[in-house]
This record gives C-alpha cells, sequence and structure tokens, in this order.
C-alpha cells in the first residue's frame, strides 16, 4: 500500500475499515491490485469515479467511509456527491409519485361523473 503514496494515518484508517465485517480484506485487495487503486486513490475527483473492484457496490456511506480513509482531503466534495445523487433520486420519485397521483386523480373524477 506504501506504492499509493498514503501516509501511515491512511494506511491506519485502511486496516481499521478492513477490520470490520463489511470491509474484510480491503486492505489485501488495495496490496493486490495496487495499479487500480493508486489510478482511483491519485485521481483528481475520485470521489466522481467508481471504487475498483466489488468496492463500487458498497452502499454511499461505505464508500464514504473508504474515502474518508484513503482521500481525507476529498470528503466535503465526497459528501456533496453523494447528497447531490440522494437528493436527484428522493426529487425523481417524488415527481414519479405526484404523477401516480394525478393520473389516480383523473382516473376518480372520470369514474365519480
Amino acid at each position: 500500500m506504501r506504492c499509493l503514496r498514503m501516509t501511515s494515518m491512511n494506511f491506519l484508517d485502511v486496516q481499521a475499515l478492513a477490520a470490520l465485517d463489511e470491509f474484510q480484506n480491503l486492505d489485501r485487495d488495495i496490496e493486490g491490485s495496487a495499479k487500480r487503486w493508486k489510478k482511483f486513490v491519485e485521481h483528481e475527483t475520485p470521489e466522481k469515479e467508481k471504487f475498483p473492484q466489488e468496492w463500487k457496490n458498497k452502499s454511499a456511506l461505505q464508500k464514504l467511509c473508504m474515502m474518508r480513509a484513503l482521500r481525507p482531503d476529498r470528503m466535503t466534495y465526497a459528501v456533496k456527491c453523494v447528497l447531490d445523487t440522494l437528493v436527484h433520486q428522493s426529487s425523481s420519485k417524488f415527481a414519479n409519485y405526484l404523477g401516480i397521483l394525478n393520473n389516480k386523480q383523473n382516473y376518480l373524477s372520470l369514474v365519480n361523473h
């Protein structure tokens, strides 16, 4: 992991995460696929990139934990990306819900006439 220009704090944070069931083998995956992880970690905006391997399938909160361990300097941007995604998803669901309500109201008004 040293080839990723990780500080000793980053290394300790990754090891702490790897001790949790949800992040089991994170440290080994980083060491085993150093090129992929190096590309991710050293990217100018890693919060906009997909995590390597199966780590891209983790929840938003889990990805934030990994970002905190790997690139704490990008946490503000990572949180903003997560919030933007959640707001977009929520507004889409809300718009769909309103569309369903409007259709039901139109249907009910036709049935009641």
